[in-house]
């Protein structure tokens, strides 16, 4: 009879496998998901949209990382070390809970920038679309979307005066101070 531990040696290594995600439904930006799965281990590289993301924890059944901030779809892959991708299709939806945003964020794309204070002028101005969020349209929290909110954007973004506050940071958050406004996704 031969020894047991030289027998093990010649098997092939198992390979990393995933079977679920979890949540399946519709994630908020900047949930946990976790990816259930067997043999996982840190060498595995995920990506969300083609884009590697970095996993919060690696254990050998679960992948734990966090949603994209921002709403949207996101096809998930798992690969081997080398590149070979783990056949398991699956996707990822981010959805802004109702009442969650990011002050100043006119067009929910997560980034402030010149972008948002030009979609609050049109929104004003020709009468374009609204925004989904007017509470995020108000950027300097008075209450009322109006033309100080893209004035106060753009001191805060070119001439670094005055600050937006960020609800919870890179991801959306509830309102704080209450008005008027309303939020609906």
């Amino acid at each position: 009879m031969g020894d047991r531990g030289a027998d093990a040696a010649n098997l092939p290594a198992l390979l990393p496998a995933i079977w679920t995600i979890f949540p399946r439904s519709p994630a908020a930006p900047g949930d946990l998901l976790t990816l259930d799965g067997d043999f996982l281990h840190s060498g595995l590289e995920i990506r969300l949209a083609g884009a590697v993301h970095e996993p919060l924890k690696v254990l050998r059944s679960h992948i734990l990382l966090r949603a994209p901030a921002s709403p949207g779809e996101y096809p998930v892959e798992v690969r081997l070390p080398g590149g070979k991708p783990i056949h398991f299709p699956v996707m990822v939806r981010v959805d802004a809970p109702a009442g969650r945003f990011r002050r100043g964020d006119f067009n929910a794309d997560g980034i402030l920038d010149i972008t948002d204070a030009i979609a609050i002028l049109n929104f004003l101005f020709p009468g374009a679309e609204p925004p989904l969020c007017r509470d995020a349209a108000d950027a300097d929290d008075n209450g009322k979307v109006e033309l100080t909110d893209a004035i106060h954007l753009l001191h805060v973004l070119f001439l670094g005066e005055g600050s937006i506050l960020f609800l919870g940071g890179a991801i959306p958050g509830p309102d704080p101070t209450p008005d008027g406004l309303d939020c609906a996704g």
